[in-house]
């Protein structure tokens, strides 16, 4: 088995909009240099200062060199089916991937990263960075920060490490079902390991704690897997990987509750990395208002926080067309909802106020009063969703040998949550497609057994 132990250098920190300057591959069968691939990239543009004052790389010294599509086809042929091997590897087979894309080459490898690694062969030490793990093994390094030098210093690092794990074990542990090639530099494997292939809502921790991101799955292992495999091409991206130190998770034994928790947690701890869940799900709305003449109108416009629309959209014309068919089903006059104006006949005001009063009521109620029933976290609880006139009251979980009878007995496993449009769209998707069997209809706020 040979190992492609990589290092390039970049015009920039991320592989969207940056290119690579230098590229440095040694296949290393685990005690000797097989082969050396190293040439300097034309990044077609130029190098930013602060680059070259790192690497020492200018736009002179690249300009007669080889664009990386003219060297792709060399370059995948070099390293064949080798594992790719790099200090934060997520870093470099990112930029090699692009690359290769942009020339027309698929390409996919097992890899392993070395700073994973090395905190595993050698724990504790307070910074495994490429410089500092070499200067506390003396590894020697005449060109940092070019890509052959590091590269030189990564496969003596490589060496130490093969001598406490071993190389059966690094290569099982580069192979895509094991996890260790995608987990982020600061994340425990063991962590990654331990989660749940259940549903529930999931936390991404930086190093002190703080909650940066937060999502829902209904595999919470196989969802936060997916994130790790993903591809690091922008820069938000990569940052984000580099802040992750720990994951915790709620269980929640739905996917609808889930749902229903991940928008309550993002709305209370907001997480930086949240940014398109902070918006609302719905930008349009169908809104009322009372006219001069004491009418009732609707309109549409932007969703804001100072009032609840009667239905959010993700579009004005969606929110158009609904509004349309709502006139339609109800029989409203087009004039009191800003719609072109036909040839039909008007009602007095009282009359129309009752007529659209009634249509909003039954819009706001369209589904009365409910549980939806649901497994719960463990084989002994089942959970549920209590609706109440249309607006979510909240969750809970019950004993499989509890019987529920009245409200009074259902409010003692309730957590409340607070309705908002983002949640009236979760349970108008979900209901649509709900088992019968699932939903409680409750008369009176009398509750049948669940």
């Amino acid at each position: 088995m040979l190992f492609a132990i990589t290092d390039i250098e970049t015009t920039g920190s991320y592989a969207s909009g940056n290119s690579i300057t230098e590229v440095c591959v040694c296949l290393f069968d685990g005690k000797t240099i097989v082969d050396t691939w190293h040439s300097l990239i034309q990044p077609e543009g130029s190098i930013p200062r602060y680059i070259t004052q790192l690497t020492g790389i200018t736009d002179e010294m690249v300009c007669d060199a080889p664009r990386f599509e003219d060297v792709a086809v060399e370059i995948e042929s070099f390293i064949g089916d080798a594992i790719f091997v790099a200090h934060n590897v997520n870093f470099d087979y990112s930029f090699m991937k692009k690359h290769f894309e942009e020339a027309g080459i698929v390409w996919n490898r097992n890899k392993l990263c070395t700073v994973r690694l090395a905190k595993k062969a050698f724990p504790g030490h307070p910074s495994y960075s490429l410089g500092n793990i070499c200067r506390h093994f003396g590894i020697g390094n005449e060109a940092r920060h070019r890509a052959k030098g590091d590269t030189l210093a990564t496969v003596e690092l490589f060496e130490r490490i093969i001598e406490v794990i071993g190389i059966d074990e690094l290569v099982d542990m580069s192979k895509r079902g094991s996890g260790e090639a995608f987990l982020p530099n600061n994340l425990d494997a063991q962590i990654f390991h331990d989660l749940p292939e259940n549903a529930g809502v999931y936390y991404f921790q930086d190093g002190k704690g703080k909650i940066i991101y937060i999502g829902k799955a209904r595999n919470i292992k196989k969802r936060i897997r997916s994130h790790f495999s993903g591809k690091l091409k922008s820069e938000r991206r990569q940052a984000y990987f580099t802040e992750i130190h720990n994951i915790s998770f709620q269980l929640t034994g739905t996917e609808l509750i889930a749902l229903i928790l991940e928008d309550m947690e993002i709305k209370k701890y907001w997480p930086k990395y949240n940014r398109a869940q902070k918006q609302p799900i719905g930008k349009f709305g169908v809104y009322t208002y009372e006219d001069q003449a004491g009418a009732i109108r609707l309109c549409v416009k932007k969703v804001t926080n100072s009032a609840q629309p009667i239905r959010s959209f993700t579009s004005g014309q969606r929110a158009r067309q609904w509004l349309f068919e709502f006139a339609d089903e109800n029989q409203i006059h087009y004039k009191y909802c800003g719609l072109p104006v036909t040839d039909q006949p008007g009602e007095t005001v009282e009359k129309h106020n009752e007529l659209i009063s009634s249509a909003i009521r039954k819009q706001n109620n369209v589904y009365g009063s409910f549980l939806i029933k649901g497994i719960g976290r463990t084989m002994d609880e089942n959970s549920f969703v209590w609706v109440y006139d249309g607006q979510l009251k909240g969750i809970g979980y019950v004993p499989v040998d509890v019987g529920i009878s009245n409200s009074e007995t259902l409010e003692d496993y309730l957590t409340p949550i607070a309705h908002s449009s983002a949640i009236e769209s979760v349970l108008r998707s979900h209901i649509e497609k709900c088992a019968p069997r699932d939903i409680v209809v409750l008369e009176d706020a009398s509750i049948e057994n669940i």
